[in-house]
């Protein structure tokens, strides 16, 4: 993953989509490594570290592009939800993922 071009606002958007995909209640228990290939407490940990983290590390690929793209194409959230629950656009964060992969 290419972490080298990314602002510091897109590092902390970046970390605001992992804080916010860690909620039970937004990814339940029962689907949460199904749609991003790895554990909660895998993904917990890439949060906790971000944005420290080894860009090399399958664990941080599957974490970041998984959270940016369910938040962007799983999740169906009204324009309300999505200004209540982030300060960036969807087209902000599309560009980011853009970025990394």
């Amino acid at each position: 993953m290419k972490l080298n071009n990314l602002s510091k606002n897109d590092l902390e958007i970046i970390k605001d989509c992992l804080i916010f995909s860690e909620d039970e209640r937004v990814f339940p228990g029962w689907e949460f490594e199904t749609l991003f290939g790895i554990s909660r407490e895998r993904f917990s940990a890439v949060s906790k570290e971000w944005p420290a983290v080894d860009s090399e590390s399958q664990d941080v690929d599957m974490a970041v592009i998984g959270c940016l793209n369910n938040i962007l194409g799983y999740l169906h959230m009204s324009d309300k939800d999505w200004k209540n629950n982030f300060s960036f656009t969807p087209n902000e964060l599309l560009k980011i993922l853009r970025n990394i992969e």
